[in-house]
């Protein structure tokens, strides 16, 4: 187990972290703390994944309820946010749906406590569940891994980034979602001439009431008038 210290140490939530794999050994020896002053907050990155013939991977983080009135769980899908008290919540992300991320605020807006895996490429399962008698809330990370995952993860690591920065709530968001893009960058598509020509949309105009000749000379007008792309939709069926 591992208690991490994070960027405001006068203000900071003292959080317990543990990652285990799934035969139950616990792996804090290959667990990397990096600060990120800019963020207000930390990476914590399990190392050494390509050694390891893991298929799972879990963090568990317990978060002492503080001046917490909020939780941001980011729609997936479903409400972005809930109010607190609240009791339990399951998410699943991967590649093509929602992300790996979690935070509570205060009555201001303010961030309390942010939890995201970096790697939003993996199939991941959230779990938050509120313990009353230990006043805090224990989130589960559970991120499955391939051979192929670890071996893309083999010289970054995979990291779980904390941050309790009391700063609005949506500005530690954008920082996670800066950590994930750069840890992800996407390929930069060529986009053709075409695709920001206007676009003529025939429902719009006729609905169903579309026909072969209405269609040619309706569209060599608005070729005329500008249109670069031809859209003939008769409806959803």
């Amino acid at each position: 187990m591992t208690t991490p210290t994070l960027a405001d140490p006068a203000n900071s939530i003292p959080i317990q972290c543990q990652v285990i794999f799934p035969q139950g050994d616990e792996m804090t020896d290959h667990l990397r703390h990096t600060p990120l002053p800019e963020a207000g907050g930390r990476l914590l990155t399990l190392d050494g994944l390509a050694n390891q013939t893991i298929d799972q991977a879990r963090f568990r983080v317990s978060v002492p309820i503080l001046d917490m009135s909020g939780i941001y769980i980011g729609g997936d899908p479903g409400p972005e946010f809930g109010h607190l008290p609240f009791w339990d919540h399951e998410k699943h992300t991967r590649a093509n749906s929602g992300f790996p991320y979690v935070a509570w605020h205060n009555a201001k807006g303010l961030n309390r406590m942010a939890i995201g895996l970096v790697d939003q490429l993996l199939d991941c399962t959230i779990r938050v569940t509120l313990d009353e008698a230990g006043r805090c809330y224990h989130v589960e990370i559970i991120a499955q891994l391939s051979t192929a995952d670890c071996e893309r993860l083999c010289d970054d690591g995979l990291s779980l980034f904390l941050c309790d920065h009391p700063s609005p709530w949506h500005e530690v968001l954008g920082q996670y979602r800066k950590l994930a893009e750069d840890a992800l960058p996407a390929t930069t598509i060529a986009v053709p001439e075409a695709a920001f020509d206007p676009v003529f949309c025939t429902w719009t105009a006729a609905h169903h009431g579309i026909t072969g000749d209405w269609c040619e000379q309706t569209a060599n007008i608005a070729a005329d008038l500008g249109f670069g792309t031809w859209l003939t939709d008769d409806g959803w069926f």
